[in-house]
């Protein structure tokens, strides 16, 4: 079963004119050929939408965030990069705040009215991105929480 993963892993990430690796993905190469259970690697590995991912990417002579960007969006692109990042190929990332910047734009164009779009939008960098960029990390649930303190009871 390894030999047959050794020789699907390496054509699928291997430059199909040039034979060659790009080095970032020589990282997935190397862990998926020493995978434990070599039946797991071959199954993600030959499914359709994977093979139709690593198309797009193996004849790139280097992989990075930005050639990932540029893909159509996908789990298997996330679960990539994923890959890439745990093994050292690629630099950590702020995924959600790339997530982020993505939607931002979605909700002022939900208005017919473009002073009402331009405040949401600057609401949006002025505000929202600016405190994301000041954080160490974007988390989760850096959302689901208040953005100010509750205002308190007033007494009357």
């Amino acid at each position: 079963m390894h030999c047959e993963l050794n020789l699907v892993v390496d054509s699928m990430l291997a430059d199909p004119v040039t034979g060659q690796t790009a080095p970032e993905l020589v990282a997935i190469r190397e862990a998926m050929k020493n995978m434990k259970r070599a039946n797991s690697g071959l199954t993600w590995i030959k499914q359709p939408h994977v093979r139709a991912f690593f198309e797009q990417v193996r004849g790139h002579r280097n992989v990075t965030h930005e050639l990932l960007d540029s893909l159509p969006p996908s789990r298997t692109r996330d679960y990539v990069r994923g890959l890439l990042v745990e093994h050292g190929a690629l630099p950590r990332k702020d995924l959600y705040l790339d997530r982020f910047s993505d939607w931002a734009p979605v909700p002022s164009n939900g208005s017919n009215h473009p002073d009402d779009r331009e405040v949401i939008t600057r609401f949006i960098r002025w505000h929202i991105l600016r405190r994301m960029n000041e954080a160490d990390g974007t988390s989760r649930g850096t959302f689901s929480g208040p953005s100010r303190p509750s205002p308190s009871p007033s007494t009357s």
